[in-house]
């Protein structure tokens, strides 16, 4: 995402910042273009223009930053920025980030284009986070089922053990009166092998 933007319009910065559900910072993502940045951490509540823009949900543009007092600097050579807020059926759930070098670098055409495209960038990390939501949730089930699965062969083997290993007859029987299972004291006793006891009455 932040390449292609990078890529379409030249003297650009581009960072895409996510919110997080468990707290109120927000979470870089990704960053391209060549100013450097500081690594402070934004917070939804906070100072600056991208919280803000996900706070109201509504783009910013600050074709100078400096005459702007919700911009909170952290590159010297930002001189205008663009935040879009990337918006989902659930809401905002982060911001394109546009920084350049240039007074008022983006015009009227540039931002409508953006805006645009972040609607599918929306839509594309929206179907990523499902996606791993979806194989995290598949995976959880997968370790209980393991789990289970491993239990209920503790207690098989377990009563295995103590059904062959007792000097009495026993039978397992089903509700029917079906013979289910016997063990070896049953079939020395009865004089029954385990196949032709199976399923009698």
């Amino acid at each position: 995402i932040v390449h292609v933007v990078v890529d379409e319009f030249g003297k650009v910065d581009c960072g895409v910042l996510l919110t997080d559900e468990t707290s109120t910072e927000l979470l870089r993502m990704a960053r391209a273009g060549a100013l450097v940045h500081t690594s402070h951490p934004l917070q939804l509540n906070g100072q600056g223009l991208v919280p803000a823009s996900v706070r109201s949900g509504q783009t910013i543009y600050a074709p100078n930053v400096n005459a702007d007092s919700r911009y909170v600097p952290n590159n010297s050579s930002t001189l205008s920025e663009l935040v879009v807020p990337l918006r989902t059926a659930k809401g905002v759930i982060g911001v394109l980030d546009l920084q350049s070098p240039e007074l008022d670098a983006f015009a009227e055409h540039d931002i409508r284009l953006i805006e645009v495209f972040a609607e599918r960038a929306a839509a594309a990390i929206e179907n990523v986070k499902l996606y791993n939501e979806n194989r995290r949730y598949t995976g959880e089930l997968e370790q209980r089922v393991n789990e289970r699965t491993s239990e209920l062969n503790r207690v098989k083997e377990r009563v295995e053990a103590i059904l062959h290993h007792s000097s009495d007859a026993i039978l397992l029987v089903r509700p029917n009166g079906a013979i289910q299972q016997g063990n070896r004291a049953f079939e020395t006793t009865f004089g029954y092998n385990p196949d032709e006891a199976f399923g009698t009455e």
